[in-house]
């Protein structure tokens, strides 16, 4: 077996070996990296589509991982865990990628647990029992959150995904990479918001489909684009337009945040998208992390795939 080498070296490989589109490396690479994104994982195929793996030398530097198999007896890949990959390396639209190749599939052989970060944010709010400093991933937290005086809480998240109390009061979840831990107040007497998370295609209301689609959700979220396809995640193709509107013209839409395939301004990255011109509201990106924002909320949101494709695999929607 040969020595693991950084995604740099891997990518490297692909330079010099994959010259045209479609093309492949001579021969299997093996590759050591920090997993940003384990990907989507296909309970069919028993494997993970879009494993994003972060250089341990230059954390600016990413390669993405097509489809990826767990080994026997390899713990399931968790964001922030350093695992081994090997796999061949593709040139594919003219990005470099590992993939498949014929019936060799890029596995996972080791797996080294890593250590995240559990953040909290809300207003009003006081969170008693979440750790101060970075915890193994598979540690079990639990937590209970105090409101002020006058607020109602309305709900409390997880990376976005709903935690209900138990009899006590407690909120528990087990760390799987970074956790936010979020809270949502109303004032007495006032509207309280709502949150809608969409992560994978068919909570979005879409199908897997090419071209220009327009799709109401269950929770009345309108989201159309003018053109792009979507498998495992939403691509918004360069130029095109991605609008979210609602159905119910009482509400207005406060809020949208969306995690992508790449950071910042890469192909794929958040940073593709710019605010569609007299929109109001502004836009902003950091990371892998799209966000829009409105004090006084809009009718509808626009944005415009102006810098390059964007790849979107998750997508918040807060309401009033």
């Amino acid at each position: 077996m040969d020595a693991p080498v950084d995604v740099k070296g891997a990518l490297q490989v692909g330079t010099d070996e994959c010259k045209t589109d479609k093309a492949y490396s001579s021969k299997e690479v093996y590759v050591i990296g920090k997993v940003v994104t384990p990907g989507t994982y296909s309970e069919q195929n028993k494997n993970y589509t879009g494993m994003v793996l972060q250089s341990l030398e230059d954390p600016n530097v990413t390669l993405t991982v097509y489809r990826v198999l767990a080994g026997e007896g390899v713990d399931a890949p968790e964001a922030n865990d350093i695992v081994k990959v090997h796999g061949y390396m593709q040139k594919y639209n003219s990005n470099l990628q590992m993939s498949y190749k014929d019936k060799s599939t890029p596995t996972i052989y080791a797996n080294e647990n890593g250590s995240s970060n559990v953040t909290s944010s809300g207003e009003h709010v006081t969170f008693n029992g979440l750790p101060t400093e970075a915890v193994a991933n598979g540690t079990s937290v639990s937590f209970t959150v105090t409101v002020e005086s006058g607020y109602i809480l309305d709900n409390v998240s997880v990376n976005k995904t709903k935690l209900d109390p138990d009899s006590e009061g407690k909120y528990t979840f087990t760390v799987s990479g970074d956790m936010a831990v979020e809270a949502l107040t109303h004032k007495e007497g006032e509207v309280a918001a709502s949150e809608y998370t969409y992560t994978t295609i068919a909570q979005w209301g879409w199908t897997r489909v090419q071209g220009k689609q327009e799709s109401t959700t269950a929770d009345g979220v309108v989201l159309k684009q003018t053109n792009g396809s979507f498998v495992d995640e939403a691509r918004i193709y360069k130029s095109s337009t991605f609008t979210i509107s609602l159905s119910d013209a009482a509400k207005k839409i406060y809020k949208v945040e969306f995690t992508c395939t790449k950071p910042n301004a890469e192909k794929e990255g958040p940073g593709g998208f710019s605010l569609k011109k007299g929109e109001v509201g502004a836009y902003t990106y950091s990371g892998f992390k799209g966000t829009w924002a409105a004090d006084e909320g809009a009718a509808s949101v626009s944005l415009v795939a102006s810098g390059a494709q964007v790849r979107i695999t998750s997508i918040t929607i807060t309401v009033k």
